[in-house]
């Protein structure tokens, strides 16, 4: 008999429930018959059970998901079956099997019920049960079935079993859906689990993550299918966990299901998996087993992508001491932790350290994993990124340049990481100045991204991100917002609203729509994104400090410096506004004296929240710099601009001893508004200056 609809099996169900005098809720029975297939032996008997045990349909539905629970306790004994049945609702799927299993393929049929029966019952990708492990594991389990030696299972045969078992109704397929072709009732699968021996939820166990792992495409493409994929991870996990251990190490479908959720945009949900598989590897394996430790690094990475550096920082600095006493300072694995650590130090802005930590790096992955590592040249291009981020743009374009041949040479020209290296490089072009050539470089790599990765990958994405800021940089704000718009649509479609990655696209689409002449708008949507970074990475999190600092920015701009930097509150009250210091230093050691001169650099420093206080100096104000001595001496140049990335530089030359005031006023330089002055004072005694630090008084200014 075909299986009911579902408002066919609610009916019947019902109905055999109010025969005897039990009313339940639709909103209790409706799971019930959808859960059993609408399969009327499985609807009848599971009728049968409810009433003669006296509970409800809720009740029945956690014993079906109670592992401790055979499916034949939920089912009525042989005399007592409804509708002068005679055989239980397992006795019948079991008669079904070995009817399906010799039709032709001949033996297969239970084979591939195994199988499935550990996997997704919402769905399974047709490519995991015909995939070479898969074969390979449905020739052993036929043989032994059937104590006979086979021929090797095609994947033509390992569909046709599927076919069988569709026309028994054992389980659904649908080849027009390769990501979830076969699904397989719940109840199908745990009478199959449940004549399982341990050795056989093992050998099924192993087999099938092999399969999921050849399937496993090498780029998150395919987002449907890697979804699916993860699911099935899951409920292998779920049903046979104890099998992905069974040779003492953790599967490499366990790591790569964990990454494929934080490629795919899911952080958090990354960072939490990586802390669930630390602690089930540290039960199967140790607490000090590579495989162990290894899931502790993956951890600690996915924490500070979530915003959480010292907590990751913490991570590390722990792990690496158990990796050192377990496995050497000079293991691969010790290596590549101390290289997260390195990137992660530098991420709050510690790039001193992160540039030391990487060149002593640099040298151990030369020495113990030789030049043409993907890792030592993956550790050169990390080397050049923070040589450029302390300020050496010319040498990181130079060193980076340097090694896209050597990426082509050893990954591809098509590997991830050799498209990161072209990313870096049409940064760094943008970064010297060359806004129009970091537009054409990053329009080429979106070229090659589309090709490797597809229009949907992360990658392309923040491509897709960095070529609206160029051409924002080119001067066409416009064109910068409306290329944003469109990022902003895809980035919320496939990473979600909460993302962080989405969070930075409306936060560069409110800058540039400010920059475009909206500046009520910009300031606005800054209030919105100050309170959703808050709610998705925190209040501390580098990301919204910077959003904080560019809503005060845009507030400034429209005249609101009430509350600078806040986002929407219900809180009447006021902040004090962020304060911003002007520092200046002597440059020379010596005391010049009257006529002589000697350099003065002046340094910004905002406070978080003030206008100026923007991590990304990219996006910092040009501030026009004027210098003024009203007395007897000279100060060059009169006029300067400051960007923000590098001191600026005066020679002051007084022409007589005494007191000297020295005047600097900034302007921002696209507005023309003055924004700040201060004032400082220089002794001359006879021939001498005091050296050190100048301490400027400043006076706040509005505009």
């Amino acid at each position: 008999m075909k299986p009911f609809s579902e408002d066919e099996s609610l009916a019947y169900l019902t109905e055999q429930l109010a025969a005897s005098g039990r009313q339940e809720p639709e909103s209790e029975v409706r799971p019930l018959a959808t859960e059993l297939g609408g399969l009327p032996l499985a609807l009848s008997q599971a009728a049968a059970y409810l009433v003669d045990a006296g509970i409800g349909c809720g009740h029945y539905r956690s014993l079906l998901s109670d592992r401790a629970t055979h499916l034949t306790d939920l089912t009525p004994e042989s005399g007592a079956l409804p509708d002068d049945q005679t055989t239980t609702l397992a006795a019948a799927w079991s008669l079904s099997v070995e009817s399906a299993d010799r039709m032709r393929p001949v033996g297969l049929s239970r084979p591939m019920l195994r199988l499935t029966s550990l996997l997704d019952p919402n769905g399974v990708p047709e490519a995991v049960l015909t995939s070479p492990p898969s074969l390979h594991c449905l020739a052993d389990q036929r043989d032994a079935l059937t104590s006979t030696a086979g021929e090797p299972v095609t994947a033509a045969e390992a569909a046709g079993a599927l076919r069988t078992l569709h026309r028994f109704s054992l389980l659904d397929h649908d080849p027009a859906h390769p990501q979830q072709a076969v699904r397989v009732l719940k109840t199908v699968q745990r009478t199959t689990r449940e004549s399982l021996t341990a050795d056989d939820l093992h050998t099924l166990a192993r087999a099938l993550a092999d399969a999921l792992l050849a399937v496993w495409p090498q780029t998150t493409r395919d987002h449907a299918l890697v979804q699916a994929l993860r699911a099935n991870v899951d409920t292998l996990i779920l049903h046979a966990q104890p099998g992905l251990y069974a040779d003492g190490r953790a599967h490499r479908v366990l790591f790569t299901a964990g990454e494929s959720l934080g490629e795919g945009g899911q952080v958090m949900a990354a960072r939490e998996y990586f802390a669930s598989l630390a602690t089930a590897n540290a039960r199967y394996l140790g607490s000090e087993h590579a495989d162990t430790l290894a899931a502790l690094r993956r951890h600690a990475y996915w924490r500070s992508e979530t915003g959480d550096v010292t907590g990751a920082l913490d991570l590390y600095e722990q792990l690496l001491v158990r990796l050192r006493d377990s496995v050497g300072p000079d293991s691969p694995e010790t290596i590549f932790a101390r290289a997260d650590l390195a990137w992660c130090q530098g991420r709050p802005g510690d790039i001193t350290q992160a540039v030391a930590t990487s060149s002593e790096l640099l040298s151990d992955f030369l020495r113990v994993l030789g030049p043409d590592d993907p890792g030592t040249l993956t550790a050169r291009h990390n080397l050049a990124w923070w040589h450029g981020k302390a300020g050496d743009i010319t040498g990181a374009a130079a060193a980076t340049d340097e090694l896209l041949p050597e990426f082509i040479r050893v990954l591809g020209p098509d590997h991830p990481a050799t498209l990161t290296v072209r990313h870096s490089l049409a940064q760094w072009r943008g970064e010297a100045g060359d806004a129009p050539g970091a537009a054409a470089a990053y329009d080429e790599l979106l070229t090659h991204m589309l090709r490797v990765l597809g229009p949907d990958h992360p990658a392309t994405l923040a491509g897709r991100h960095d070529l609206a800021w160029w051409l924002g940089q080119t001067g066409d704000a416009g064109q910068a917002a409306d290329a944003y718009a469109h990022v902003l649509s895809d980035r919320i479609r496939i990473l979600g609203e909460n993302h962080p990655d989405t969070l930075a696209t409306r936060a560069d689409l409110a800058w540039w729509r400010g920059q475009a002449g909206n500046a009520q708008e910009a300031a606005q949507e800054y209030k919105l994104v100050v309170r959703d970074r808050i709610h998705v990475l925190g209040e501390n999190h580098p990301d919204t400090f910077a959003a904080r600092a560019d809503l005060a920015y845009w507030q400034a701009m429209v005249g609101d410096t009430t509350q600078r930097g806040t986002p929407p509150s219900d809180d009447d009250g006021t902040d004090t506004p962020p304060g911003c210091q002007v520092e200046l230093f002597l440059l020379d050691d010596t005391h010049p004296g009257v006529e002589q001169s000697t350099r003065i650099t002046l340094r910004v420093r905002p406070d978080p929240g003030h206008p100026w206080a923007v991590s990304d100096s990219r996006r910092r104000p040009t501030l026009e710099v004027l210098a003024l001595t009203p007395g007897p001496a000279d100060i060059e140049p009169a006029r300067a601009f400051y960007d923000h990335r590098t001191d600026l530089e005066f020679t002051f030359t007084p022409r007589r001893p005494g007191r000297h005031i020295i005047r600097f006023t900034l302007y921002e330089n696209a507005s023309g508004a003055a924004l700040q002055q201060v004032e400082t004072e220089l002794t001359v005694t006879g021939s001498d200056i005091d050296a050190g630090l100048l301490v400027p008084t400043a006076e706040r200014r509005q505009g």
